[in-house]
């Protein structure tokens, strides 16, 4: 959903504020990350959020890949109670870490990737700063590199609030003023971009509510709204859905892709529900943004390794058709959300995981990719370049 949000987004037909090193120009790639894992090494009873799950004390640990963390510095890491097959003591990070947020923008730059949406959940930073302080972070980190990033709000745990989803969204987003105004905070059509993920997936928070949100968003603050909806969204519509209003008023659709397609599958999901997907936008006048995942795993509820990655060849069969149909974003799910096993960024092959009962998958899972840890953001290199291609500029 840096997970979360999510993984990677291409970019097309940018326009913003002048950025320094990130002129205007379409065909931008970026990556979603989350912000959960950022409470490393405060919580102790159950080690660090999203990578551990408090409620399972004989099993905690709920990740599905192990990261890579040895180009992190010491300040960022903590010891778990594994151990690799050296015999030294396995390590997580602490995302909130200035070192952790300043390799994951430099691998951006290195891998000529744009930058990354940023995930935020209930409660929103009145209840909980450190979000805010790693925002700014990101902020430093990606003026410093010159990428990109923009704000993603998961409306999960906004169920039933009422009215106060707006007022609470629309209050942090005043709060944020300091990080949304960067020269490197994403724009489309001179119009800050936000995204509002959940939208007829998370129960209790009805189509009123978000076609008030986007109106807020698009009215109060002129910003660029993307919603992020099921794959099916479609059949939604066909159904009378209360969403269809906000599917139409909201300037971009990024239907989620995890469990919607396998690698045998995703052709047919191609011709069958994407093509059809971009027809209707198309005559709504709503941009569509499509996402792809490069694989995911779901061990700790016995389905280890559940859309296998073969070797990158889940996630490039994905690109290479929607690259052809020149969108305006391609999105990839996620950049750090290890523990659906959809990450990009940095993860271990099968020689150097833990020692342990747990089912990790794999960097090497169905066979060797190289040495390089980062196999994933080199992925994102060509996908950068093809997209560059598609819309007749140069190469990153």
């Amino acid at each position: 959903m840096l997970n979360h949000i999510k993984s990677f987004l291409s970019y097309g037909a940018v326009k913003s504020a002048p950025r320094g090193e990130y002129p205007e120009s379409p065909a931008r790639l970026f990556h979603l990350r989350q912000l959960l894992p950022h409470l490393a090494g405060r919580l102790s009873s159950r080690q660090m959020y999203h990578f551990a799950v408090a409620d399972r004390q004989l099993d905690p640990l709920c990740i599905e890949t192990w990261p890579d963390v040895s180009e992190f510095p010491p300040e960022c890491l903590f010891d778990t109670g594994l151990t690799f097959p050296n015999g030294s003591v396995a390590q997580l990070y602490t995302s909130t870490c200035d070192g952790v947020v300043d390799a994951h923008f430099r691998w951006m730059r290195e891998n000529g990737l744009d930058g990354v949406f940023v995930q935020r959940f209930f409660p929103y930073p009145v209840n909980n700063p450190d979000f805010t302080a790693l925002l700014q972070t990101i902020r430093t980190k990606a003026e410093k590199y010159g990428r990109v990033f923009a704000v993603e709000y998961d409306l999960n745990g906004g169920e039933n609030v009422g009215d106060l989803l707006t007022t609470q969204l629309r209050d942090d987003w005043i709060n944020l003023t300091s990080i949304t105004t960067s020269p490197q905070y994403l724009h489309h059509n001179g119009k800050p971009v936000v995204e509002f993920w959940g939208p007829g997936v998370v129960s209790g928070v009805s189509g009123a509510q978000v076609e008030n949100l986007i109106g807020t968003f698009q009215q109060q603050f002129g910003a660029y709204v993307i919603l992020g909806v099921e794959w099916n969204w479609r059949d939604m519509v066909d159904a009378g859905s209360e969403f269809t209003n906000s599917f139409m008023m909201t300037d971009a659709l990024m239907p989620w892709p995890v469990g919607a397609f396998s690698f045998d599958s995703y052709p047919d999901h191609h011709r069958t529900v994407v093509l059809p997907d971009i027809e209707l936008t198309n005559q709504w006048g709503v941009d569509y943004a499509p996402a792809i995942l490069p694989g995911s795993s779901d061990a700790k509820d016995g389905h280890p390794n559940d859309t296998p990655r073969f070797q990158g060849q889940f996630y490039t069969e994905q690109t290479n058709l929607l690259v052809q149909d020149k969108p305006l974003f391609l999105f990839s799910a996620m950049w750090d959300e290890f523990d659906e096993g959809t990450n990009a960024v940095a993860f271990l092959p099968k020689a150097e995981l833990p020692t342990a009962r747990y089912q990790f998958t794999a960097l090497d899972q169905e066979g060797p990719v190289g040495s390089n840890t980062n196999f994933y953001l080199t992925l994102g290199t060509n996908v950068t370049r093809q997209m560059r291609a598609v819309w007749g500029l140069p190469a990153p």
